[in-house]
């Protein structure tokens, strides 16, 4: 049947169909622009290009700096000395020991003292070094304990068993080596009673152990006290 593209009162009618017919399937109807759907539109971003050739973060260790290891006393420390009785009479002293390590071919290790020793409540003059050769003992200044080839400690070129550098991990005399990068050394501080005579003995010894570069300067310091004090009664000598 033919049909007419006016309504009857002159106007066009638009073409059909104007909207779409309505939908009676039980099915929706597909979108046929999905690319406009909320649900699905999406906006791909590009991703930005790396360098061709991206520099690699390189994490590098710190090198270890000279410093004092092992027994070495703790800064502040205090070590108190028991006596011990001997056939002559007593002994007061107590035993430490300073290690350190990386300390290349050039650092070295130097310890001072300063303090007294008193024997039955009197002043008992001392001197320094681990052989008793050095300087005499102050009370209130700080010196080196000993002198080079007087039983000084940390001397390179003056070591012994009380005192010497080493190779990494080969701690032990018979591994002496002048310009080792570690270091080992033991004092016995202390005094004796010998006479019968004797029967208080006391000292108060204050040690500071620093590690110097090449150029003297210090590179790492700890300072500790050694003391001991006992008197001999009737059951013999004890720690006051």
């Amino acid at each position: 049947m033919a049909h007419s593209d006016h309504n009857g009162f002159g106007a066009r009618r638009p073409p059909y169909p104007a909207t779409a017919k309505p939908n009676h399937s039980p099915h929706p109807a597909r979108d046929p622009r999905p690319h406009l759907a909320p649900h699905v539109a999406h906006t791909l971003q590009a991703k930005p290009a790396l360098p061709a050739h991206a520099p690699r973060a390189v994490q590098r260790a710190a090198a270890a700096s000279p410093h004092f290891t092992g027994a070495t006393p703790a800064n502040g420390a205090t070590l108190v000395a028991a006596v011990v009785a001997t056939a002559g009479g007593a002994k007061l002293h107590q035993v430490f020991e300073v290690e350190a390590a990386e300390l290349g071919s050039t650092t070295v290790y130097r310890q001072y003292v300063r303090g007294w020793y008193k024997v039955n409540g009197k002043d008992f003059p001392d001197t320094t070094g681990s052989d008793k050769s050095g300087p005499p003992l102050d009370a209130a200044k700080w010196q080196e304990d000993g002198t080079k080839n007087n039983g000084a400690y940390g001397h390179r070129d003056d070591m012994d068993k009380k005192s010497y550098y080493y190779p990494h991990g080969r701690k032990g005399w018979a591994n002496k080596l002048a310009t080792g990068s570690c270091f080992y050394c033991w004092d016995e501080p202390g005094i004796e009673a010998d006479l019968p005579t004797e029967t208080e003995l006391q000292f108060d010894l204050a040690f500071e152990g620093k590690l110097l570069s090449a150029t003297g300067a210090t590179v790492a310091s700890r300072v500790w006290r050694v003391r001991g004090h006992a008197r001999k009664g009737g059951a013999g000598w004890a720690d006051v």
